[in-house]
């Protein structure tokens, strides 16, 4: 199968919370993330394909003064977990800051 993704994604080291921004709920762990998306696991039927939610990501440390960032993000696939593993939800993002994409490359340098 040819990669759809224009650029790779990065696993995260540790996986980061991804938190509800309405209700504090942590929906998930981001476990791998690119300037343009990122893979989460989680719970079934939290997300459907098409469904689009601003999500926060809980920072391993401050970075540039920030515990969190924020994003809205679109769900592109789902795959359902198996022998205990949970779901897992591919997400692009659709409204992300400059800033918060500069967050997430330097995670990204730091887990080389």
């Amino acid at each position: 199968m040819r990669e759809r993704r224009e650029k790779p994604r990065h696993m995260l080291a540790p996986p980061l919370p991804v938190i509800h921004p309405d209700t504090g709920e942590e929906l998930g762990l981001a476990i791998d993330i690119s300037p343009e998306g990122m893979q989460m696991t989680g719970r079934e039927n939290l997300f459907k394909i098409g469904q689009e939610d601003q999500v926060f990501l809980l920072l391993p440390r401050p970075m540039f003064t920030k515990q969190s960032i924020d994003f809205e993000a679109r769900c592109i696939w789902t795959t359902p977990g198996k022998n205990g593993y949970p779901h897992c939800y591919g997400f692009q993002f659709t409204k992300i800051s400059p800033d918060i994409v500069g967050i997430i490359v330097s995670l990204i340098y730091e887990n080389e």
